[in-house]
């Protein structure tokens, strides 16, 4: 079976991203897909971030010597 595809590509500074979806995919689940994945992102940046500040809490709170 053949079927069409949609290509959405975005370039940033480092990389390409691409984003394939049906052909015949309303927006509004292109928009929910796209949203899950930022909301995944955003939850990984905010694990690094808090691993990253207890990290540095660590290192400041043992004694220097």
């Amino acid at each position: 079976m053949l079927t069409n595809k949609v290509q959405l590509e975005t370039k940033t500074a480092t990389s390409d991203h691409i984003y394939l979806c049906a052909n015949n995919t309303p927006l509004a689940e292109v928009y929910e897909a796209l949203t899950q994945f930022r909301t995944y992102v955003y939850g990984r940046m905010k694990e690094i971030e808090e691993q990253q500040k207890a990290a540095a809490e660590a290192s400041a709170e043992q004694p220097k010597g």
